[in-house]
């Protein structure tokens, strides 16, 4: 019985007892249906059997054993008392011999890929990746967020190259969302990939892209394949906002910017906007083109607190923030909840000035916004000795040059310290 790998002890009792009725009834099936349209009842009682009658019966049946191994394993598998683990399932596999049907059946059952994936990726290549293929049509996703020497071979034998998954994820977004960036490219080369497709978390392969690999983004935007360029997902980012947060992909944002499509107005869920983030990683092109734009939204002021949103795990990786932010230095002051700053103000902190005059020319910088540690952008300016952002500010008429910050200093008190001026001897 070890050979039909089914334990002993769950095999219905009377072991070497059977009807007549149930060996007519086998045979009647002859070889047009097989074995494999038998009950699960059947089989069980099918297993108290003598081995070598059992055989004698198939052989009769003309049925191919492997077939009746196959059926009598996964139903081992079904009466088990643990549930079967993907090794279990690559295991039978092997003893099975990866035969067509073998995969089919345990297909309809289990995760044959993954399984396979997981154990021994090396077996899924030729006709056993053919065989399990056919007859699972996410297997491109599963090999995308797993192992790209797999998705490339699918890829080349063009093995289901738009399907989507119930969250509307296709293979070329779990690519780039992997950071697969052969698999990607080998997608958008087939001309199948459908990079235009919107899942059900608001995320486009471009949005993804934008946080993983310059090169794939690249060749996304020059495909012109109808993406939104501008499309907001479930945590309000855009692919300009992805871009703007990391310091590598400034290519891409110019990119994006000269489609016209890209949405720089947009807020993020944390209350910032692509200017926001590219003057904060000293990105000065970006903030030009994006100033440039007349959509950057230069007066927006950070608001102290903003409620997270529901977050799945595609979102995670997207995210600019660890759970317990803290602000350990320069570079992150102006990212700490509560600051209420505006892109004025990074741009004065930084050291932008080239960025902060361009700012104030747009009549839209807010110069008199007072953040929560009570400073302005003409307080920050001054301490920061950045002179002719100070003498732009001032002509404005809106810098508030008499506000007094947290420290009780005015800008004038800071300038004197700084520009090392008797401002009060040259009156």
């Amino acid at each position: 019985m070890a050979y039909y790998n089914v334990r002993q002890d769950v095999v219905v009792e009377n072991t070497r007892y059977i009807q007549n009725s149930y060996f007519e009834a086998l045979l009647k099936f002859g070889d047009a249906q097989s074995v494999s349209n038998i009950d699960d009842a059947m089989l069980l009682r099918l297993l108290t059997i003598d081995p070598q009658d059992f055989a004698n019966l198939v052989d009769k049946c003309c049925c191919d054993p492997l077939i009746v191994r196959t059926r009598l394993s996964i139903l081992g598998l079904k009466i088990s008392a643990k549930t079967p683990t993907s090794r279990d399932i690559y295991r039978l596999c092997s003893q099975l011999e990866y035969s067509e049907r073998a995969i089919e059946e345990l297909s309809a059952e289990y995760d044959v890929f993954e399984a396979l994936l997981e154990n021994d990726a090396t077996m899924l290549t030729g006709e056993c990746l053919d065989r399990v293929c056919k007859y699972d049509k996410l297997a491109l996703l599963k090999a995308c967020s797993n192992d790209e020497q797999v998705a490339l071979e699918m890829i080349a034998k063009r093995w289901h190259l738009d399907v989507v998954n119930i969250d509307g994820v296709t293979p070329l977004m779990e690519a780039c969302y992997c950071k697969m960036e052969r698999a990607a490219l080998a997608l958008l080369d087939s001309g199948e990939s459908t990079p235009e497709k919107v899942n059900a978390y608001g995320d486009t392969a471009l949005i993804y892209a934008c946080y993983s690999s310059m090169e794939i983004a690249l060749k996304l935007i020059e495909s012109d394949a109808g993406i939104p360029y501008g499309q907001v997902n479930d945590i309000q980012h855009t692919a300009l906002i992805q871009c703007c947060m990391k310091k590598k992909m400034d290519q891409v944002a110019l990119k994006l910017i000269a489609t016209g499509q890209s949405n720089p107005s947009q807020v993020s869920y944390k209350g910032m906007t692509a200017l926001m983030y590219a003057v904060n990683n000293n990105l000065v092109n970006v903030a030009l083109a994006l100033i440039a734009t007349g959509q950057s939204n230069p007066g927006h002021v950070k608001p102290k607190s903003c409620a997270p949103p529901q977050m799945t795990h595609y979102h995670y990786g997207l995210m600019e923030y660890k759970t317990q932010h803290k602000c350990r230095n320069r570079s992150e002051y102006f990212e700490a909840d509560g600051n209420g700053f505006t892109a004025l103000m990074v741009a004065c902190f930084k050291n932008l000035t080239q960025v902060a005059l361009a700012l104030i020319e747009t009549n839209e910088s807010n110069p008199g916004h007072v953040n929560q540690q009570s400073d302005t952008a003409l307080i920050i300016a001054c301490k920061h000795g950045l002179s002719l952002v100070v003498v732009a500010l001032m002509k404005t008429g809106q810098a508030l040059p008499e506000h007094v910050d947290a420290c009780g200093k005015t800008a004038l008190m800071y300038a004197r310290d700084v520009f090392k001026l008797d401002i009060e001897s040259r009156r």
